[in-house]
Parts: C-alpha cells; sequence; structure tokens
C-alpha cells in the first residue's frame, strides 16, 4: 500500500487502538500481569505505528 491517504487512515487506527489499550490499563481493579501485558501491546502499536509513518514518508519521497 502506498496511497498517502490510506496509510495515513491505517495510522489513524493505530493510534485510536493505542488509545483504547491506555484507557484500558487506568482500570483499579487490574493485575500488575495484566498492565505489563497492556504495555507490552501498546509497544508492539508503536513499532506498528512507526512502520506505518516509514510507509507515508517514503510515499511522500520524504527520507526514511
Amino acid at each position: 500500500m502506498s496511497d498517502p491517504s490510506e496509510l495515513f487512515a491505517r495510522l489513524t487506527c493505530q493510534i485510536e487502538d493505542l488509545h483504547g489499550i491506555a484507557f484500558e490499563g487506568q482500570a483499579a481493579s487490574l493485575s500488575d500481569d495484566e498492565r505489563l501485558a497492556l504495555a507490552a501491546h501498546i509497544c508492539n502499536g508503536l513499532q506498528g505505528a512507526r512502520k506505518i509513518l516509514r510507509q507515508i514518508r517514503q510515499a511522500l519521497g520524504g527520507p526514511r
């Protein structure tokens, strides 16, 4: 996929998912293990967002 509009849409979805995970992590009833799992999901999501940003820059002819 190289259409910048589609890539920005994917990035938006990724950021919205990360927001949901971060919101979920605020629950007082979560165990430390559950919070660690959520933090791992956020880390993976941020890495995915970084890939999308790289694709956007590439699609627009900018630096990687």
